[in-house]
């Protein structure tokens, strides 16, 4: 056992190329065929727009430090050719936002769920673009080089890993997904790693790592496009860094934002209900997180098939492995690979023995809530599987300081407990409000919402949740966005009156003043629950965005209580 390795092999010419699957060309046209002819015509004023921009993702643009790529060269990475002339085309960014075209670039055109990128296309070319990627012969303007493709989304991932000189392939990459507990399992991985004595990058939720410095974010939004994920991972090669953990969403996966990216290791965290209004089904929600499955086993080598680390009580499991050449590792309370015993949980974190197939050891963590040990045990397992020594990882556990709006107790002084954290879903409702449960000698008051335009069948289920483990629930706003307030509470609140009809809640939509109404209500020994907002630094309402930090409005609240 050592500090870490990537099966990744160097060729000569030091990049390793994963085996990828091929964009398809539409039916009614040659694989990439290029349209030329006049420009004047076709440009005039419009409006410029971006499709289906990743909220929160404020570089939708790709400018490569200053380096330019040939055209032809990129035209490759996406399976197109291009005439004898086009191709010298130096390309100075790759964007999907019009209103990021910059002189030199090339325009991908992306139909989004709301905003069709092919719409706006002479704004791009207007503003400077000199090549357009789309799924339509016919969007592509004359005058500009047009190159069409099937799926314009797979296109940006490999245009974009393409342009940053394949970061991937340079480092050893990890894949997080499930529901809950994915930024929390990869902030620890992180750690685990770099404090085994290999610098890993991270992209979460919550924080940016390039060169062992952290950021926090505070957009709505887990994984960036697939041009500022390829740019974080070239920006973490050349910071020095070894590994890189990224967590990846359904969305993500779904909308293909790290397609073609050499994941070495997929972990999954569980997986419970979650962005229906998205997938529709379980299904193919299930299916969206296999993506991350296949990227690994896409990545394969002949003396290296790549290591899905699995959660050994999800029951979809064999959806996500079936088919896959993969080596599996499990892990679990009491069962899998790598699995916990004597188990304890406390106000000063965990301890817990872990049994691995590399030994056995004693760890211990300052990470509040039984809940987190499938997270450290995950940690510990990817850790392992890539080859960090076991008594490192543990080491590690220790020193982990946590996350950022998980599990995050706030303390004025007061004679009751205050905790905010980032539950949003059924499962990980009912996962803090157990834990806090038996943490509490008085009565546990939980505040929290549902997000609006988001997942609609969850909010009965988290109204129930509620109902069965809570005292007394104060229903706020997440992030309501366009949506009614007033029709997000009153489907959560028919869970909770399902459940039981004499519980015991208020209404309350404006969330600082919900936060206020709940600690004044508290009493010597209760504890107050803060969910669904954790970190984030904004609510969503339908005027856009409102400033917000949930921390700092409980530390306020609770001095004015003093």
């Amino acid at each position: 056992m050592g500090n870490g390795r990537s099966r990744k092999r160097p060729r000569p010419d030091g990049r390793r190329q994963p085996v990828q699957e091929r964009l398809q060309p539409d039916a009614d046209r040659a694989p990439g065929d290029v349209r030329s002819g006049s420009l004047a015509a076709f440009i005039g004023a419009h409006q410029g727009l971006s499709a289906d921009v990743p909220a929160g993702d404020r570089q939708p643009v790709a400018t490569g430090a200053g380096v330019e790529l040939r055209l032809d060269r990129l035209a490759a990475a996406i399976g197109c050719r291009v005439e004898p002339g086009a191709g010298e085309l130096r390309i100075a960014a790759i964007t999907f936002d019009s209103r990021q075209a910059v002189p030199g670039s090339l325009f991908v055109a992306i139909a989004g769920t709301r905003v069709d990128g092919h719409d706006y296309i002479r704004q791009a070319v207007a503003a400077g673009a000199v090549a357009v990627v789309a799924q339509r012969p016919s969007a592509c303007p004359p005058g500009v080089v047009g190159l069409v493709v099937k799926d314009s989304r797979a296109a940006l991932a490999q245009l974009a890993r393409c342009f940053h000189r394949r970061p991937d392939t340079q480092l050893g990459l990890i894949g997080v997904t499930g529901t809950d507990g994915k930024t929390s399992t990869c902030s620890l991985l992180a750690h685990l790693l770099t404090n085994a004595g290999a610098d890993c990058g991270l992209v979460t939720t919550a924080q940016l790592g390039v060169g062992g410095v952290l950021s926090p974010r505070s957009e709505h939004e887990t994984t960036p496009s697939a041009l500022r994920v390829n740019e974080l991972l070239a920006e973490m090669v050349a910071a020095g860094d070894r590994w890189a953990v990224i967590e990846a969403t359904s969305h993500a996966l779904d909308q293909k934002r790290v397609d073609g990216l050499a994941f070495d290791l997929a972990v999954y965290t569980r997986i419970t209900h979650e962005h229906l209004e998205y997938h529709r089904t379980i299904d193919a929600y299930v299916a969206a997180k296999g993506r991350l499955a296949q990227l690994v086993d896409a990545a394969a080598e002949a003396d290296d098939p790549g290591t899905l680390v699995l959660n050994a009580a999800d029951p979809h499991t064999p959806t996500i492995t079936a088919g896959r050449r993969c080596r599996r590792i499990s892990y679990g309370q009491g069962v899998g690979d790598v699995q916990s015993r004597r188990e304890r949980s406390g106000v000063r974190g965990l301890e817990f023995e872990v049994v691995t197939p590399w030994g056995r050891g004693k760890v211990q963590t300052p990470l509040r809530g039984r809940f987190n040990i499938e997270n450290v045990l995950a940690a510990i397992a990817a850790g392992g599987a890539v080859g960090f020594d076991l008594e490192a990882l543990i080491d590690g556990c220790r020193s982990f300081g946590g996350v950022a709006g998980r599990m995050q107790y706030v303390d004025r002084g007061q004679d009751f407990v205050v905790v905010v954290d980032y539950a949003h879903t059924p499962a990980s409702l009912g996962a803090v409000l157990s834990e806090l449960r038996k943490q509490t000698d008085g009565r546990l008051i939980a505040v929290f919402g549902s997000a609006g335009e988001r997942d609609i069948e969850k909010r009965s289920l988290m109204g129930r949740v509620a109902a069965e483990l809570a005292d007394f629930a104060v229903i706020t706003d997440e992030d309501p966005r366009g949506e009614s307030r007033d029709r997000i509470a009153s489907q959560i609140v028919f869970g909770l009156r399902q459940k039981d009809p004499t519980a015991s809640f208020v209404v309350i939509h404006d969330r600082p003043q919900a936060v206020r109404y709940a600690l004044s209500q508290a009493r010597p020994g209760d504890v107050v629950a803060l969910l669904g907002k954790g970190h984030e630094k904004s609510i969503i309402g339908p005027d856009g965005e409102v400033a917000y930090d949930e921390v700092e409005v409980a530390r306020e609240a609770l001095a004015g209580l003093a």
